[in-house]
């Protein structure tokens, strides 16, 4: 296990301003935080002088965020919003064939079939009582590149940089679906996955 001399500063400075970690740790991270002034000096000199890249203030989990975050912006930007505009497009044109009256009877029609199935399927349900301590666990996965809570495979690290893991699986089972057959538009995988984790799937449970 790592002590603290072995944790970068940056990461240091996240574990300071981490309400979950005791209060008990916090005078001695802010203790190897002050006895390595000179290399957060230097970094944070390095930011401000163009030499370097604002991550470099980031600790581990930041730069995980940070990814994560990016990545949700591809995803809008390159699948969601043309998704989107695509179908806002078809429904404008339908709205000009068709008239505004019909097609807003028409959707009405559709969202009350939609929830009532939905609600016979199982797939919405009444939401039990949520603590504040939900709330922030939520708020901390949105960028969280494994959320708290998430069932994942057992395994065992093999070796380990600042940067990666190498690791040792124990056997499991993984569920695919074979996207490279038929049209494909943009955000068909997104939708597919969607789908199934809000009832789409065998037991007609939302995930």
């Amino acid at each position: 296990m790592k002590g603290l001399e072995d944790e970068e500063w940056q990461d240091l400075a996240e574990k300071l301003a981490d309400p979950f970690v005791s209060p008990l740790e916090k005078p001695m991270i802010l203790a190897e935080l002050a006895r390595r002034r000179d290399q957060v000096s230097d970094t944070v000199s390095d930011v401000l002088g163009g030499r370097r890249s604002q991550e470099a203030l980031l600790g581990s989990r930041g730069r995980k965020q940070l990814r994560a975050a990016r990545a949700v912006a591809r995803q809008v930007t390159e699948d969601i919003v043309p998704e989107a505009r695509r179908q806002a497009e078809e429904l404008l044109e339908e709205v000009r064939g068709n008239g505004i009256e019909k097609i807003a009877a028409d959707i009405q029609s559709r969202l009350l079939v939609a929830i009532d199935d939905a609600t016979a399927e199982g797939m919405l349900k009444a939401p039990g009582v949520v603590s504040v301590d939900d709330i922030v666990t939520e708020l901390r996965n949105v960028f969280s590149e494994t959320p708290e809570g998430l069932e994942t495979p057992s395994y065992s690290v093999v070796s380990s940089s600042d940067e990666y893991e190498v690791r040792e699986y124990s056997s499991m089972l993984l569920a695919s679906k074979d996207m490279s057959t038929g049209k494909q538009e943009d955000g068909n995988a997104f939708n597919e996955l969607a789908s199934f984790l809000f009832g789409k799937n065998d037991r007609k449970e939302a995930m």
